[in-house]
């Protein structure tokens, strides 16, 4: 049995994607051919490519994998991890902050702050952790945690990674 976890790009940047690639092509295909054209259309295509780019994840029970595939400018990444070593599902809240000053002649800040929730594999102490996705949503990474926990016959545990120096 196997579950895929995708990291697409939506349509829109497929379109950006196509566009950008679009728009370089013609750039290199005016009779005048300076450097900095060239190097716009170089970047621009460059950029359209990575929009292009793929990451999927898959978990294969019958043979105890999990399996990462990156697609990065018509190259293909492959890492096999053996799920062996994680017998824990977990979800770590994180803080993700923003934060823009302005100098001018007035002086403002402007902060923002976001929570991710980031769903791992841990082992049995808790000190190696695989990511498996994150989400903006508790509801959505519980969901996501539980299909997991069910696929695999991990227990959805709570992260606390337990102290192993010496005193």
């Amino acid at each position: 049995m196997k579950i895929r976890l995708g990291f697409f790009f939506p349509n829109g940047g497929l379109l950006g994607g196509f566009g950008s690639i679009a728009f370089a092509i013609g750039i290199l295909a005016t009779k005048e051919i300076t450097i900095l054209p060239a190097s716009i259309s170089i970047f621009l295509i460059l950029f359209g490519l990575t929009f292009f780019s793929t990451k999927t994840l898959s978990i294969d029970k019958d043979q105890n994998t999990l399996t990462e595939v990156m697609f990065v400018l018509g190259f293909t990444f492959r890492t096999r991890i053996e799920l062996k070593e994680y017998c824990y599902v977990t979800i770590i809240r994180q803080l993700y902050s923003m934060k823009s000053r302005s100098r001018a002649t007035l002086n403002t800040d402007n902060e923002r702050y976001e929570y991710k929730y980031d769903l791992f594999l841990v082992n049995k102490y808790h000190h190696n952790k695989y990511k498996i996705k994150s989400y903006n949503k508790i509801e959505d990474a519980k969901k996501q945690a539980e299909e997991i926990s069910t696929l695999l016959y991990f227990d959805i545990v709570k992260f606390d990674p337990v102290r192993t120096r010496k005193k």
